[in-house]
């Protein structure tokens, strides 16, 4: 009820009525939680939805004046005060969620443009988060994760996700980016992975992965954290 046909949201529905639209938190927010679903489910659909929502903040959202993006769009009527939210509340902030979601975007679909500019959306803050570092969490875990170790999982064939699965049971792991599918499908971190009778994993970081394979310990042993 709150999405439109060219994919782009509305922000509140009542007694049948749908109105408003999004604003930046509502693409972040959302945009969020598709990736967090595919990596848990594995079904493509969700990072093809992930990817409309971020391209529209592209077009719609963006500052020309910097890296960072207008919490209301700039074409529909100013409803507040146009602003830029980078600073965490109740909820954290839109500009770094979204860019928390382009970092991963970028390593997901193969599209180094969108790691250059979350990078660039965080060097923006680099002074505020200097100064303030209990306002500005949500910018500190994505500098962490541009910092120290960070990999991409990729598991490709029969039983993928229960693969994962198994990986994930008994740990949690902040730094890893899980991609995995039972079939062939189209995205760009799980190209040319599959092979049928074998379920393969690959321990992978900026795209450059190790040598496969389908023990799951052996894999866990690739994870260096340290």
């Amino acid at each position: 009820e709150l999405t439109n046909k060219n994919g782009s949201l509305l922000h509140s529905y009542k007694e049948g009525e749908s109105k408003i639209d999004g604003f930046l938190e509502d693409y972040a927010l959302l945009t969020q939680a598709y990736i967090s679903l595919y990596e848990v489910c594995g079904e493509e659909l969700w990072l093809q939805k992930a990817t409309r929502l971020a391209q529209i903040c592209r077009d719609e959202f963006k500052d020309p004046n910097s890296s960072l993006f207008y919490f209301t769009n700039n074409t529909s009527e100013t409803l507040v005060a146009k602003s830029i939210e980078k600073e965490d509340n109740v909820i954290p902030s839109s500009n770094a969620v979204l860019a928390t979601s382009f970092f991963k975007l970028g390593l997901l679909n193969g599209q180094p443009e969108l790691n250059t500019l979350a990078e660039e959306m965080l060097q923006h803050m680099h002074s505020d988060l200097t100064r303030y570092p209990e306002g500005y969490t949500q910018w500190g875990q994505l500098l962490l994760n541009l910092i120290y170790p960070y990999y991409e999982v990729a598991v490709a064939g029969k039983g993928s996700g229960d693969k994962v699965l198994q990986m994930r049971r008994n740990e949690y792991y902040p730094n890893i980016l899980w991609a995995f599918g039972d079939k062939e499908n189209n995205v760009d971190l799980l190209q040319d992975r599959w092979m049928d009778g074998a379920t393969y994993i690959f321990v992978c970081q900026n795209q450059s992965c190790q040598m496969p394979t389908e023990d799951v310990n052996e894999a866990l042993k690739l994870l260096k954290f340290d």
